[in-house]
């Protein structure tokens, strides 16, 4: 009887100890690349003032080519803006992971169509484009005035990102995203209460005796600690590699950083679990034996 009750404790140890490497896992992602705040400090080298320039551009008509160097001036000079309507999208997309509701990001346009039309005088000089040295002063104005008014039909005030404006290989991409992030949600939950029931069975198998129960707690939560370290070492040496393929030039270069931050916690948590684990072996010591 004390075979089986060894054997029953000894596998709801390693089933405890697997349980609580994954919790560290699914929490670590929780906590990191899962929240707003986390993805944008991690943007911070990423110049996606360059990425509106490039989507600016491809709504310009060929005959308005010579906004172009405009518009590339405007992204340098509004990079603040353009971090915040990052910003805006990247909370939009954590909403909507979450499974909260429909995938939709409103930017505002209103500070790039500000900047053009202050310095669209200075785009339109006659050095840049030599037919309007033929026109006369009211001319040039009323040239000025018309295209304004073509920018301002042409730019909304705000801009609504929704699941219609993503192309079908990005929309797959979050939505199978989404799905994750629901099993991460549901992990959350569940684990506990699996390590809870698991600690509850080593407890009753071994009849409620400290010692015993200690010892395996102690145990499973040191394999439990290792395990998570050994986790973090891998995603470290070999997720960047793996991904790299999938991710756009941009994103690319931030892969060690996202990964090295998403697991940082797990080395923590690791670490503070075995510390637990270990405390409880030597509490076992001082236990009195079972009769």
């Amino acid at each position: 009887m004390s075979a089986v009750r060894l054997l029953v404790s000894a596998l709801c140890a390693i089933l405890l100890a697997a349980a609580m490497v994954l919790f560290g896992v699914v929490a670590s992602l929780n906590s990191t690349v899962l929240r707003t705040d986390f993805i944008v400090a991690q943007m911070e080298d990423v110049p996606v003032h360059t990425l509106f320039a490039e989507e600016a551009k491809k709504q310009v008509p060929t005959e308005a080519a010579f906004l172009m160097p405009l518009i590339d001036q405007a992204a340098e000079e509004l990079e603040p803006w353009a971090r915040e309507q990052t910003e805006i999208i990247v909370r939009a997309l954590e909403t909507y992971l979450r499974g909260k509701l429909a995938f939709s990001a409103t930017i505002s346009l209103e500070e790039p169509k500000q900047y053009l039309a202050v310095n669209l005088e200075e785009a339109l000089r006659p050095s840049e484009l030599p037919i309007l040295g033929h026109l006369s002063e009211t001319q040039l104005r009323a040239f000025l005035q018309q295209i304004l008014r073509e920018i301002d039909n042409r730019i909304p005030d705000a801009f609504e990102i929704t699941e219609a404006f993503l192309d079908a290989e990005t929309l797959e991409g979050i939505r199978t995203a989404r799905e994750y992030v629901g099993w991460v949600t549901w992990s959350l939950r569940l684990l506990p209460v699996l390590a809870l029931l698991l600690l509850l069975l080593i407890a009753v198998t071994q009849l409620l005796r400290g010692r015993p129960i200690a010892r395996f707690v102690g145990v499973a939560l040191l394999l439990a600690g290792a395990g998570s370290c050994i986790v973090n070492y891998v995603a470290r040496s070999m997720l960047p590699g793996l991904l790299a393929a999938d991710m756009p030039p941009e994103v690319e270069g931030m892969l060690p950083g996202i990964i090295d931050g998403c697991f940082e916690p797990l080395v923590i948590y690791g670490v503070v679990v075995a510390l637990v684990g270990a405390a409880l072996i030597l509490l076992s010591f001082k236990l009195r034996p079972a009769e």
